[in-house]
């Protein structure tokens, strides 16, 4: 049997387009998942909307016992985002409108975690849409949670 750990509320947000290890440096706001930077930029009809990287962070506390996996479970991040738990590089997903996971068993720990996403909806060649008649909103817009399984579990790691 698996359970869902939501992971929505109370996130830390900065727009800015930096390297993951200036973050340290940078001021953050405090927002909830969903979140999109472009809730009021994006509505104006205009290319004057920002589209670059942003940053994520969240804090929170975590146990699971010996025998069980866990995953993090994105259900969308617009449209590139590099994902990091504790430190240790979880790595890429390319294309804001499906779901991903990541097995996360080794890396998560009991007690403190600090995960911390990147979210890129610039103009990415190898990214689609390319172009559309809709607004390309940046942003990790869908739910995060955290999958908690036993060792022996349907596969999660397929297609999310």
């Amino acid at each position: 049997m698996s359970k869902r750990l939501n992971l929505n509320q109370n996130w830390q947000f900065v727009q800015k387009a930096c390297r993951y290890e200036e973050l340290e440096d940078q001021e953050f706001t405090e927002v909830n998942i969903p979140h999109t930077w472009n809730a009021e930029d994006g509505q104006n009809g205009t290319d004057g909307y920002h589209r670059g990287l942003c940053w994520y962070r969240k804090a929170f506390d975590f146990s699971m016992r010996g025998d069980q996996a866990a995953f993090l479970e994105f259900e969308a991040v617009n449209s590139v985002a590099d994902v990091y738990l504790n430190g240790a590089y979880l790595g890429r997903h390319k294309g804001g409108y499906s779901a991903f996971r990541f097995e996360v068993t080794g890396v998560i720990q009991d007690g403190s975690n600090l995960l911390i996403v990147g979210a890129d909806n610039s103009h990415i060649e190898d990214v689609y849409p390319l172009l559309a008649d809709f607004t390309f909103y940046g942003g990790i817009y869908r739910g995060v949670n955290i999958v908690v399984t036993e060792k022996v579990h349907f596969e999660l790691m397929d297609s999310a």
